[in-house]
């Protein structure tokens, strides 16, 4: 996740010439270990999609 987080991070600042931070929590990454247990893997990952989506279309308008 730290890998992930960190190419995000240098690419968005490339592209937006703004610093902006990507990072996973800890305690969301432990949840998503938990909530595995009952939920779909397609189901979760969709769920990770959409909700980065929303971060960017809400990044993107300011």
């Amino acid at each position: 996740m730290s890998i992930g987080a960190g190419i995000t991070e240098l690419f968005l600042n490339w592209v937006t010439r703004k610093p902006i931070i990507t990072a996973w929590s800890t305690s969301a990454a432990a949840f998503m270990v938990v909530a595995l247990a009952t939920t779909a893997y397609a189901e979760a990952i969709g769920a990770y999609i959409i909700s980065a989506a929303a971060f960017v279309l809400l990044v993107c308008r300011l």
